[in-house]
């Protein structure tokens, strides 16, 4: 999945863990700060948006 960071004008994409073609929700990973715990999102290198101006 690709997100869109309006703050800095990027787009980050996502690899989401999917059990039987669904998104999946639990996972023993967990976040100081969070309650809880769930399966882990990693984050790929971001890229700016537009394209530059010339």
């Amino acid at each position: 999945m690709t997100l869109y960071n309006t703050n800095t004008d990027t787009r980050v994409d996502q690899l989401l863990r999917v059990e039987d073609g669904d998104s999946a929700v639990r996972g023993d990973y967990a976040i100081d700060g969070i309650a809880g715990t769930g399966t882990r999102a990693d984050s790929a290198a971001a890229q700016t948006a537009r394209p530059a101006v010339a």
